[in-house]
């Protein structure tokens, strides 16, 4: 095997080591020096895991609470006081975060809760983990309302830390976002306010990458304004389109523990309900981009990296149509064509009843008049954008029939059977049901609300039906022809849930992404990955990042493998999504190939 350097190696001197399961055995190291040692090395590792019985005959398993030791529940409260007419965004909650945060080469999970509190989980090996919550340090307030959370080293310590991002309520000591560090002792300490980072908006989700390619890493802050009742309104965006406060912010790292807000001087002055951020290279100009999802009308924002600290926009001019509602969000090579692609979900129900009932005909003559104002084509629906590579994108979403998955939250792409093409999964459901014929009663109790008159939200509250959206979360198989299959009762995920965020990791170290879901009102969803079981299971490599410089994990390093003709490529990002992180570890299926031609490796620093 090969590895190739892309670019020089001077500022950042990472090294890289890469296990693949294949049933031969080679093993290849380079050394080089320039200012600083760098190693890589690929290792053959035979010793497979034997999993349990999988009882169900399918690809995954899914394993309880009882079994995994992971009994967190993320209640959200309905009454009167916190409710959906009072709060659009009350559901929004629940992150799934996945890090090895104690450095045993095991990945633990931390949960957020939108109400109660946070969970912390360590893996203790063989899908069993155990909670250190009441030990770890990482506190709420009763008041605290929380929307989302990520996982990065922020301070390049070699520790991974948790940033949390709080919404919900105008007065801002009572929404401040919170900075855990990472003590290196599986406790952590609160440390917002010392690297300048509790935020001064609401917010629904953060991520870390290095945007100016200095070794350190920044933040992008997804906000929203708490104004729901005009959200579909042009007047509205027009009266907060040059409020500053409310805008997204881009917070760079100072590189002596504090961060600067840079958001305008950077050309980034936006308005939107914004619910996740994806940061790719889709110019393949070396450096990173941002993709915001927003909810509610205004269009998504495209931000392409100038490379000298500002960003263009090109949010109408990159992507012709988009969706109405975008929630997570994530970017792959889909196609293996070398160019980053994008996928957001929407809300578009897959159920005749549901579809015809939903509140989308009202919507027709609202999406003409954001068109009319300016504010570009929206429509209802998933879309899967292909990279032109030419700073445009085209839409095969409902072609490559994965335009439609109900109330979608967080997706992402991974390889799942191991057969070099990257699959597909997306979270789904919703504690509360729409119906478009009880319109004129949702602005009743939108008014109670306003008005604070719990009689009259009493009085129409019980006056309709309250059932939940609850539809089996969805996974689809990449066919490697642009088109994806719906493998939902052939892989075994076909248990009803209200899932929010979703994460990736290999748990139990056997070859296979496992999943994990965070739901409304119930414990997590661990699916087991059992392809590892199949006499015929095909072979993969995984690569782990390791940077001596402050981004400790190669964040936005860009690896590509080639063999018999066929080139992968992925750019290492975790937070993938909504509201969620995935494990630090790069994953390439490569089907029955047993031998790895070429490794190309272009570090994020250039």
């Amino acid at each position: 095997m090969n590895i190739t350097i892309s670019k020089k190696l001077i500022p950042l001197s990472i090294a890289l080591f890469a296990i693949l399961l294949l049933s031969v055995n080679f093993s290849c190291s380079f050394t080089k020096k320039k200012e600083a040692e760098t190693r890589a090395t690929a290792i053959i590792n035979e010793n497979r895991i034997v999993p349990t019985d999988n009882e169900n005959g399918k690809l995954f398993e899914i394993l309880t609470g009882k079994s995994t030791g992971i009994n967190f529940v993320n209640t959200l409260p309905d009454n009167y006081e916190h409710n959906y007419w009072r709060y659009t965004f009350i559901y929004n909650g629940g992150s799934v975060n996945i890090g090895d945060f104690n450095n045993d080469g095991l990945p633990d999970v931390f949960f957020t809760g939108v109400m109660v509190p946070h969970r912390i989980y360590i893996n203790k090996g063989n899908l069993q983990f155990e909670d250190i919550s009441a030990t770890a340090g990482i506190t709420k307030n009763d008041y605290e309302w929380t929307s989302g959370s990520t996982v990065a080293d922020v301070n390049g310590d070699g520790f991974l830390d948790i940033y949390i991002c709080n919404s919900r309520w105008a007065d801002p000591a009572k929404r401040g976002n919170k900075l855990f560090i990472n003590n290196g002792d599986l406790t952590f300490t609160e440390k917002a306010k010392e690297y300048e980072l509790t935020g001064d908006v609401t917010c629904s989700a953060a991520n870390f990458f290095d945007y100016d390619n200095d070794g350190d890493l920044d933040m992008y802050l997804v906000t929203h304004p708490l104004d729901f009742i005009n959200k579909f309104k042009i007047y509205y965006f027009q009266t907060i389109e040059n409020n500053k406060n409310l805008s997204d912010k881009l917070y760079r790292n100072n590189g002596d523990g504090t961060f600067t807000d840079v958001h305008l001087e950077a050309g980034i002055n936006n308005h939107g309900f914004g619910l996740s951020a994806t940061v790719a290279d889709f110019d393949e100009n070396g450096y990173l981009d941002i993709y915001v999802a927003n909810d509610f009308g205004m269009y998504d924002f495209l931000y392409f990296n100038n490379g000298d600290g500002t960003f263009s926009d090109a949010s109408l001019s990159a992507i012709k149509r988009h969706s109405v509602s975008s929630m997570g969000s994530d970017a792959a090579d889909f196609n293996n064509d070398g160019l980053l692609d994008l996928y957001y979900v929407d809300i578009e129900m897959e159920e005749n009843y549901s579809f015809k009932t939903f509140q989308i005909s009202s919507q027709v003559e609202i999406l003409r008049t954001l068109i009319n104002a300016g504010y570009g084509y929206q429509n209802r629906g998933n879309s899967l954008k292909i990279n032109n590579g030419n700073k445009t994108f085209s839409e095969i979403g409902r072609t490559a029939n994965v335009g439609v998955t109900d109330w979608g939250w967080s997706t992402f792409f991974t390889d799942f059977d191991n057969d070099g093409n990257k699959d597909l999964f997306v979270s789904t459901g919703y504690l509360q049901d729409f119906n478009i014929d009880e319109t004129e009663t949702y602005s009743k109790l939108r008014r109670a609300c306003r008005i604070n008159d719990s009689t009259i939200y009493s009085k129409f509250i019980n006056s309709i039906p309250r059932y939940t959206l609850n539809t089996p979360n969805f996974i689809f198989k990449n066919n490697g022809d642009l088109t994806f299959k719906d493998m939902r009762d052939e892989w075994g995920i076909y248990h009803p849930s209200s899932s929010y965020g979703a994460a990736s990791a290999d748990l139990d170290l056997d070859g296979d992404i496992d999943i994990i879901c965070a739901n409304a009102n119930e414990t997590p969803y661990v699916y087991k990955n059992n392809s590892e079981k199949n006499p015929e299971a095909n072979n993969y490599i995984r690569f782990k990042l390791k940077g001596y410089g402050a981004n400790t994990y190669g964040l936005g390093t860009k690896i590509k493998i080639y063999y018999n003709d066929t080139m992968q490529y992925i750019q290492h990002t975790n937070v993938r999504g909504f509201i969620s992180t995935t494990e630090n570890i790069i994953h390439f299926g490569t089907g029955k190939n047993k031998t790895i031609e070429t490794v190309e490796i272009t570090w994020q620093d250039g």
